[in-house]
């Protein structure tokens, strides 16, 4: 008979199973039509709604296959909950110019992407004439309009359901290589190109419904040497193809790669990272991850927007490279303070968390595990002395932790608040041990949750399971912070299926589960979408 001793280390030896992680990362051509959830457990009365998750459903075409895991056709997983307590699941691909191009072409059609192409198509400059309408980072909602937006100044607009195609919004430069609708203002200059655009995080005005974005041009005569900027705009619902400026600042560098950005009652703030694209590499037909994005020793900018006035200020601090903002608020004194995920510059290999996802590099056990991880870092604007300070989040956990894609309680949005969720690669074994510090491969993942007031660390991991990203939905009728359920798709390693499952968010207790008749593959942003009259603020 085996000990007790021996035992614990056999069962601790098994606490990480990664080994269904890459199955993760493999296309599912399958879709769905309102197929009846069925859940196991309880699903709180106050989830009736609609929760939206899209991502990369399928990496390759004929005889071409993608070599970035982002780089996949666009599909859409949506969860409707009734107020009779039923539920239907529905996963559909994107039909948009460049998927239905691919496949009357019977393989990838032309296009920009993070990674390179095997075989190599050789496109060279004619990539940047592809349709580049492949959205699938982040579902918002713009008055009635559902729009799928990305990194790109392309927005798609699909039916209320969030599965069908209706409409790109975009730039006349691009009637070209994409269809749709041109924008009716003149926000861009004349000679610019306007590529780069924080728009799936745009900040909401929530008292006209208005989303908040920006958007970086530069004058391609030059291969954007000049005309560089950083423009600030609002979308009303009223006029959703007529963009407002808020605000043009003038660079003296490259604008920024940014995919998200700081927002206080009073301010917006971008975050303009030393992440720069290299137009003379697009042209020549590299990735942006191959050249097409570059990091250097700059400075990270902080461009201060008067949501007020329009007025800018600037401060400056050593230069990092951020995934996501957690949350952004005033202090009483007016300093303004955020919370993001940080990676450090000046590593030209990951940029900081946009090259992990390269299947070679994935593929390299020695390479993934080296991989350098994410921090959790405040950083807090002195205006009125001039200054920049930040500090390291979570210290216990630096250098184990690796958090990304960041949810709260949307209620707190703007407000000094303590609690945060995360994905987690290199998951603990909060299976074991909710304090655990145990950190895992970078193929277990888990769920964690963070109260920054109290200390308190706890987390969902199970084996061989990857979760997504969690949405976050209030409890109308409760009191503390986390007062709430955690929605979010996991798939199954070890049935090659997907599932749905709600936690409590206080807890992180799984209180419901049900199985989907398909697989998820990886999947990026997640929304909720409240039936109108449930008291929730989700977005």
């Amino acid at each position: 008979m085996r000990s007790a001793a021996a035992a614990s280390l056999v069962a601790k030896a098994c606490a990480f199973d990664d080994s269904g992680f890459f199955n993760w990362f493999q296309s599912e051509l399958k879709e769905v039509a309102d197929y009846e959830a069925k859940f196991e457990g309880t699903v709180p009365s106050y989830v009736v709604g609609q929760f939206v998750q899209t991502g990369p459903g399928r990496f390759g075409w004929g005889d071409m296959n993608f070599t970035h895991m982002l780089d996949g056709f666009s599909k859409t997983n949506t969860m409707t909950f009734s107020n009779d307590g039923s539920a239907t699941f529905s996963a559909e691909f994107l039909q948009s110019d460049f998927y239905n191009k691919s496949k009357s072409i019977g393989h990838i059609a032309r296009g920009m992407f993070v990674g390179g192409i095997v075989p190599d198509p050789h496109w060279g400059p004619t990539s940047v004439a592809g349709a580049n309408d492949n959205n699938y980072i982040k579902m918002r909602k713009l008055g009635k309009d559902k729009l799928l937006l990305a990194d790109t100044m392309i927005a798609t607009k699909t039916d209320n359901s969030c599965l069908k195609f209706e409409d790109n919004f975009r730039s006349a430069k691009l009637s070209l290589f994409s269809n749709g609708t041109a924008w009716t203002d003149k926000l861009e200059p004349t000679l610019d190109l306007c590529m780069l655009g924080t728009m799936a995080h745009a900040a909401e005005d929530k008292a006209t419904g208005s989303l908040i974005g920006s958007m970086g041009c530069f004058n391609p005569i030059d291969m954007g040497m000049t005309g560089q900027k950083h423009i600030v705009f609002s979308m009303d619902p009223a006029k959703p193809l007529e963009r407002k400026a808020l605000a043009t600042i003038d660079l003296k560098r490259p604008p920024s790669y940014m995919h998200s950005l700081a927002e206080t009652p009073n301010y917006i703030v971008l975050i303009a990272e030393p992440l720069y694209m290299s137009l003379p590499k697009v042209l020549e037909g590299h990735g942006l991850g191959e050249g097409g994005l570059y990091t250097n020793e700059d400075t990270t900018i902080f461009q201060i927007v008067n949501r007020n006035t329009g007025s800018v200020s600037t401060l400056e601090a050593p230069g990092f490279i951020y995934g996501h903002v957690i949350n952004s608020w005033e202090e009483k004194n007016g300093d303004i303070a955020f919370d993001l995920t940080w990676y450090e510059s000046n590593n030209a290999t990951t940029l900081g968390w946009f090259n992990r996802w390269f299947l070679k590099y994935m593929s390299d056990k020695d390479i993934r595990e080296s991989w350098p991880r994410s921090e959790v870092r405040r950083y807090t604007l002195k205006l009125t002395e001039g200054a920049v300070l930040d500090e390291a989040l979570f210290s216990d956990e630096k250098g184990l932790d690796d958090f990304e894609v960041p949810k709260i309680n949307e209620k707190l949005r703007g407000q000094q608040y303590c609690i945060s969720y995360f994905m987690q690669f290199h998951s603990y074994e909060y299976d074991m041990d909710p304090q655990s510090l145990t950190s895992g491969p970078f193929g277990a993942v888990g769920l964690a949750k963070r109260n920054m007031c109290t200390g308190e660390r706890m987390g969902w991991y199970e084996p061989n399971q990857y979760p997504s990203e969690v949405e976050f939905v209030a409890n109308p009728s409760g009191t503390a912070e986390d007062d709430g359920a955690l929605l979010g798709i996991v798939f199954d390693g070890n049935t090659n299926l997907s599932y749905f499952h709600i936690l409590d968010a206080k807890t992180m207790k799984q209180v419901a589960k049900a199985p989907l008749p398909i697989k998820t593959p990886f999947l990026v942003h997640s929304s909720f979408f409240p039936d109108e009259g449930v008291e929730t603020v989700i977005v």
